[in-house]
């Protein structure tokens, strides 16, 4: 019955699992006793205190556990969308007081009635072992995401399996008790597939990753204690306060830094090409300081990709395993050579180049042998993203590439008597600067 309710509401079943793919929960107990201590204190007005961004203190009833959640960025407009389209459903093998509170925290207003639809670990048949048996739906209308493929061993049809994200300070760097295999059925690391599923993301956007360096490349950070006695006293005074230009305010810990010239144009224009990732040998609160200067509106979402020292595997090397992306669609930007985060990308983009025209042969037209596109810087162009191209026309050419489309001229006719594209030579610099090939009819010559 309340299938067909809800299918006369074009709507299916959404069954979605919590801890690592709707948010991530640690026990505090794994925190310093001072830092306990404060949030014991918090959590003294009530079950629920939000602390900063998606960040939150959940006290859990009756026994007064303490966790810190981190909610995954933007699962409220998922959810309101996914509400639209699903009855939705929270399955947790955690306690159903645990998933009460996670429920309240997602959906505080009961917009989607997810509280009177959780599947908690006491109505499981077997341990550690998954049962939709309580969604009121038939089978074939239910949909499942979750992080871990293995509980789910009945109804591995309906599975949509997540990767586990750690990118930067999205989640918790420890592993709290809520957590699943690190490893998939296949043998990969959930790290490996989640980069795999970003990447593909990100390429559908046409963007690849961009990782910067901070100091000596974006800023320049001095310790004010370097400073005069009264050049100390003076900036102490003036904490808080900013200066004309790129002098920015200051962080309580009183360094004085200044900006590369015209790094927000830039910051906008490179967040258009590229997911945007800041990468330093400093330490994370250091770079969530350089991070909200740089970001002040969070327009690029800069502070949930910080690779900081807490992050490398060896001291002093910088490592790019949090970029989610795969190598050759990762472009690294710093002033030290003798740290590369990864392999030298030059040979990666030049791969990524070459694809993009690949299978094209170019006819050029004589009419091309312009000073205004110069002709043999435009061969050049179109050579690096694949293309062969030709002075003597033959059936494989594919493109016929003309200044203009006016009657009589060569590249035309060939064009029309063989059934060719013409294109303007604003084609090739168009897919070398856009990383992409564009639609021929949009460069169609005048």
């Amino acid at each position: 019955m309340n299938s067909e309710m809800v299918y006369r509401q074009k709507k299916l079943h959404l069954v979605l699992d919590l801890d690592h793919t709707l948010l991530h929960a640690v026990d505090i107990d794994i925190l310093a006793s001072k830092d306990r201590e404060y949030l014991m204190k918090l959590a003294s007005d009530g079950d629920l205190f939000k602390m900063a961004g998606e960040l939150f203190l959940v006290k859990l009833r009756p026994y007064g556990e303490l966790f810190l959640v981190k909610v995954r960025p933007y699962i409220r407009k998922f959810l309101k969308e996914a509400s639209k389209m699903y009855d939705i459903y929270l399955c947790t093998t955690g306690i159903r007081s645990y998933a009460v509170m996670m429920a309240k925290l997602l959906d505080p207003k009961c917009e989607y009635h997810i509280r009177s639809r959780l599947i908690t670990r006491e109505d499981f048949k077997e341990k550690g072992k998954k049962s939709g048996d309580l969604v009121l739906g038939q089978e074939w209308g239910v949909v499942i995401v979750d992080d871990t493929e293995k509980v789910w061993k009945d109804h591995k049809e309906h599975l949509m399996l997540l990767g586990l994200v750690r990118i930067g300070s999205t989640w918790f760097n420890s592993v709290s008790r809520f957590s699943s295999e690190q490893k998939n059925s296949g043998g990969e690391d959930k790290v490996t597939l989640w980069k795999k599923m970003n990447s593909e993301m990100v390429y559908r956007q046409k963007k690849l990753h961009l990782v910067l360096d901070l100091d000596q490349t974006l800023p320049h950070a001095v310790d004010i204690d370097i400073l005069a006695s009264k050049d100390r006293e003076y900036l102490m005074k003036q904490r808080g306060s900013s200066s004309d230009g790129d002098l920015f305010k200051m962080a309580s810990e009183l360094f004085l830094v200044k900006v590369r010239s015209y790094i927000q144009k830039f910051l906008k224009e490179a967040s258009k090409m590229y997911d945007i990732y800041l990468c330093t040998t400093g330490i994370r609160s250091y770079a969530m300081m350089m991070a909200k200067l740089l970001d002040p509106k969070c327009e690029y979402h800069i502070s949930s990709r910080l690779i900081t020292r807490e992050d490398f595997k060896e001291k002093g090397k910088k490592s790019g395993d949090l970029v989610l992306g795969q190598e050759w669609g990762v472009v690294i930007v710093d002033d030290t050579e003798k740290n590369p985060v990864c392999g030298d990308v030059r040979c990666f983009l030049g791969k990524i180049r070459r694809q993009i025209l690949a299978r094209c042969t170019l006819f050029f037209s004589r009419d091309v042998d312009d000073k205004e596109f110069e002709f043999p810087l435009l061969k050049w162009r179109a050579g690096e993203l694949g293309a062969a191209c030709t002075d003597v026309y033959n059936l494989s050419v594919a493109q016929v590439v003309s200044v203009s489309s006016r009657p009589g001229i060569k590249g035309r006719r060939l064009a029309e008597q063989h059934n060719k594209f013409l294109v303007h030579p604003q084609w090739i610099y168009a897919a070398y600067y856009l990383w992409s090939r564009q639609a021929e009819k949009d460069y169609f010559p005048l």
